[in-house]
This record gives C-alpha cells, structure tokens and sequence, in this order.
C-alpha cells in the first residue's frame, strides 16, 4: 500500500474542502479510495464532502460504508441522522442519533439535534431532557438555551422561558429572536413597557424579525 500517496491525497482533499473546492476534494478523496478501500475515515470524509454538495444519497452511502467498517464510528450515525433530519424523516434521525448517543454520550451537539428532532413530533419534555444534557456538556452556546426557552415558552413556563431568553441575550446581544420571543413573554406577563423596549432592540438588529419569526 502507497501511504506516502494516501495521505497527500486526503490532505489535498481536507485543504480543497477548506476551501471550499468540493470536486476537486472528492476527485482527490476518490482516488484515494482507489489505492485504499478499507479505511472508515476515508468514507466518512467523502460522506461529508457529498453532504455539503447535497447529494444524501451517496452521504449515506460513505457514512453507512464507514459504520460497516467501525461500528464504533458515532460521527458517521450523527451525520446519518442529519441528513434523516434534512429529509424530514425524524424518527429514523431520532433512531440514528440515538445510537450516536450511545457511543459517545458527552456529544453535546448529537443532544441538541435530537432534542430539535423531538420538538418536531412534539415531544416536548423528551425536548427538554436532551436541551439540559446539551447545556449541562457545553453551558456557553446561546443555541441551546434559545431553543430550550422555545420549548419552556410551549410548556407555559413563562419565568424559565424568560430566563433561557435573557441567558441567549448574555452570550449574543445581538440575537434578535431572543429579544423578539422574550418581548412575547413579557407581554403574556402584562409586562408592556420591557415587551415595546425588546420589541424595538429585535427590529433594530433585525428590520425585517416580524416576518423571520413567522416563517
């Protein structure tokens, strides 16, 4: 086996996909798989390379490829379950996250897409769990306590939905749905003058937040 020739070819393929020159990586990714076609890495880099150009049908088949190599592999059931999630067939991306989870049980952002997935189907306290294991591993992305505010707010927890709301605004002052969904709890709250100044901080950053929060 040429390792030597290998290891230049993924390198080129990792600095094209960098730069964001997808063919030219899966050309050198390809010709790679030529010389060697038993190594899980090399499919789950071709798989993320077919992602990003959105052809899921050949990620799946890298990603399913690499599981068959490495059953151990859990980025390859996470990606799996991602394109699931992208093709709105959420409880086989529930299934394939779930067993990533098990793999690798400190994977914050496998917790937070699941939690996502769940509150598609409505399963809102399944939601919930997996929002407070995702900040309970990483307490410092404003995704997750904005999400977890959305599902507080469904569940008529209108003090923890603030608070989720007001933490998103600590890390990001310039996220304008946290104001806009914050401004909504304070009006459920009779609260009208904090609701007009979110109101007002949302359309600042985001002229156009009405009709974003309605799509």
């Amino acid at each position: 086996m040429n390792t030597t020739k290998i290891e230049n070819l993924l390198e080129n393929a990792k600095k094209a996909f960098e730069e964001n020159n997808l063919k030219e990586a899966l050309d050198n990714i390809n010709q790679a798989l030529t010389i060697e076609k038993n190594d899980p890495e090399i499919y789950f880099l071709r798989g993320t390379v077919n992602y990003n150009l959105e052809d899921f049908d050949s990620a799946t088949k890298d990603f399913e490829k690499a599981v068959e190599i490495n059953p151990n592999d859990a980025d390859s059931y996470f990606n799996l379950g991602m394109i699931k999630f992208e093709l709105n067939k959420i409880e086989e991306a529930i299934t394939l996250f779930d067993k990533a989870i098990e793999l690798d049980s400190f994977a914050e952002d496998v917790y937070f897409l699941r939690a996502n997935a769940k509150s598609l189907i409505d399963d809102l306290e399944g939601a919930l769990a997996d929002y407070n294991k995702a900040i309970e591993i990483e307490d410092s992305d404003e995704e997750f306590y904005y999400n977890r505010g959305l599902i507080y707010f469904e569940l008529n927890k209108m003090e923890e939905a603030k608070e989720d709301f007001s933490k998103t605004i600590e890390l990001d002052p310039e996220f304008a749905e946290a104001y806009y969904s914050r401004a909504i709890v304070f009006e459920e709250e009779g609260d009208d003058a904090s609701a007009a100044k979110d109101y007002k901080k949302a359309k600042e950053i985001n002229p156009d937040i009405e009709n974003d929060m309605e799509e």
